[in-house]
């Protein structure tokens, strides 16, 4: 998996050039030579890239010069794209070792390391459109979808689960009868199974 940051494009030149600049530091410094001692490229020829491209953003704005310094630009993010590739392959997942090139980091997502909590303020509304109902909940943090029931009995059920499950806290019913009272609960889906359930909500389908 890739764990270092290389969308360079949209950054302005002088972070750019900066940035190149820190990553060379840190792998020329002794932790850094320790965990890679030889890169590809070799940091000899990334160092005359770079200063190439300081050179070239500190030249007058014409047309010969903008260009050039647009190729410089481009040779350096292209040698710091091949560069991260072989830190990535020379580290194998060390992420101590990754955070000692200079480069960011890619932000892990949060995963919940226990059961997901009921989703909680479970509102239900008509649409406007005969035989439907729409229900919302409280977002639930770490959920990645969520999983909604009707019945129109909530004592002694059957509880029918709509066809699909959405990672949208909003979720549509269809396919109601009309002047029936309906009984509506959701719950989470997550990486450790689903929640419990949310308190129930009532409706008249119109």
């Amino acid at each position: 998996m890739n764990e270092l940051i290389i969308g360079f494009s949209q950054d302005a030149d002088t972070k750019v050039s900066a940035k190149a600049s820190l990553i060379h530091t840190s792998l020329t410094s002794p932790l850094g030579l320790s965990y890679f001692p030889t890169t590809k490229p070799p940091m000899a020829e990334f160092n005359t890239e770079i200063d190439a491209y300081q050179l070239a953003l500190t030249s007058e704005d014409t047309t010969a010069n903008v260009a050039l310094r647009k190729a410089k630009r481009d040779a350096v993010i292209l040698m710091l794209q091949k560069l991260a590739a072989d830190l990535e392959l020379t580290a194998d997942g060390d992420l101590v070792k990754l955070a000692a090139s200079g480069f960011d980091l890619k932000a892990k997502p949060v995963r919940s390391s226990g059961p997901l909590p009921a989703p909680q303020n479970l509102r239900v509304k008509t649409t406007g459109i005969t035989g439907e109902a729409l229900a919302k909940v409280a977002a639930v943090a770490h959920a990645s979808g969520y999983e909604a029931q009707y019945t129109l009995d909530p004592t002694s059920g059957p509880w029918t689960s709509i066809n699909s499950v959405t990672d949208s806290q909003k979720i549509l019913f269809t396919g109601l009868q009309r002047g029936k009272d309906y009984y509506f609960r959701v719950r989470a889906l997550g990486a450790n199974g689903p929640s419990g359930w949310s308190d129930v909500a009532t409706m008249m389908v119109v």
